[in-house]
């Protein structure tokens, strides 16, 4: 593990390759996912998809990248009826600074103005705006580590400031090679995201609602053989809701939530194939979720809520390297998750098959 923290480290400070931020190259955020969820109990829970691209986007000219965030998402019963769907664009412009090469540290400036939504044919348009910069490096061709500090101003009045960090994709530098891709033992993987901080509050003065927040959901991958991965996932994130509601003639109400949400996750991967840009595998694994929120509530008191929620897993997948370092990881699960907790009056399993796609990132020693 010592290593790994090392060559991510050295990655970060002395990598001599630089991020070429050239015209008609696309941009893509390394932590875009996409999840279908198809339950198989007959308890009437919705099958639901969702897809997201914290930031995808064209140079339109050298150091001008042109964008938007991308989410969508629809639900509907287990026979498709009744379904919905949305999309949120949120577009953004960013301007890279001269003289990263030189730097080895590329700057920027971003700027975006509004949120386009559709959901289920309604359309809609917000007079929402963002600003903000942050710095990236190139740590292996086509990949670069982002960090971003950004102040999101909402036409609902919620004014938010975060800040990100993790891996994005730069496709037209991705490196072409004819070598295979790594999967030899003491390989290393990780995904596209490792974390982030928010702090919002709504209204400046009288009823206010104030939300902190702080998440780390870092995955690493270590090849224990040729084509024998484990992998260890922990998701750590932390909310914080404060809400005051006046009512007039001095009565009023403060309500603060604290939520703690934790997971550890463990999968064994075996790839069946080891050489060649598709590969299949086959993955199984588990893992345990608790959910805390403890609710002050001036008028009723205190009350804590607890969710613990066990869970397997078994399917199949493949990766398709982009790149020797940079795969599109599709996977094929059957999952059983079992809820205890102080509001479900007793056990509750749950059942489903879900489809996962996101990027998967492969640093070898």
């Amino acid at each position: 593990m010592k290593s790994f923290y090392l060559l991510c480290l050295s990655l970060f400070l002395t990598t001599a390759l630089s991020a070429q931020y050239q015209k008609g190259n696309w941009y893509l955020d390394g932590s875009s996912s996409a999840l279908l969820d198809l339950p198989t109990d007959d308890d009437q829970r919705r099958s639901s998809f969702e897809a997201q691209a914290f930031r995808a986007g064209y140079f339109v000219s050298d150091r001008l990248l042109v964008g938007s965030r991308v989410e969508m998402f629809g639900s509907g019963g287990n026979d498709f009826s009744d379904s919905s769907f949305g999309v949120e664009l949120r577009p953004f412009a960013r301007y890279y600074f001269p003289g990263g090469d030189k730097r080895k540290i590329s700057y920027f400036g971003e700027v975006g103005f509004g949120t386009i939504s559709a959901f289920s044919g309604n359309g809609s348009f917000e007079t929402d705006f963002h600003f903000g910069g942050g710095l990236e490096k190139t740590l292996l061709p086509g990949v670069v580590g982002t960090a971003l500090l950004r102040y999101d101003a909402n036409a609902s009045g919620l004014n938010i400031t975060n800040f990100t960090f993790g891996f994005n994709l730069l496709l037209g530098q991705l490196e072409k090679s004819d070598r295979g891709p790594m999967l030899t033992a003491g390989t290393f993987t990780t995904r596209g995201s490792f974390g982030g901080l928010l702090y919002g509050r709504e209204g400046l003065s009288g009823p206010s609602s104030i939300i902190g927040s702080a998440f780390l959901n870092p995955s690493i991958g270590y090849f224990l053989a040729d084509g024998l991965m484990a992998e260890a996932q922990v998701a750590v994130s932390y909310l914080r809701l404060d809400n005051l509601q006046d009512f007039g003639q001095g009565i009023t109400e403060t309500r603060t939530n604290n939520i703690l949400n934790t997971s550890v996750e463990l999968n064994l991967r075996y790839y069946l194939i080891k050489s060649g840009k598709f590969l299949p595998y086959v993955t199984a694994g588990g893992g345990y979720q608790t959910f805390r929120n403890r609710r002050n509530d001036s008028a009723s008191g205190e009350r804590t809520t607890t969710t613990d929620n066990l869970f397997y897993q078994a399917g199949a997948g493949a990766s398709w390297f982009l790149s020797p370092n940079v795969a599109l990881d599709g996977t094929l699960r059957y999952r059983s998750e079992s809820f205890e907790g102080n509001n479900l009056g007793g056990t509750v399993e749950q059942n489903a098959v879900q489809l996962d796609v996101g990027f998967r990132f492969f640093l070898n020693k």
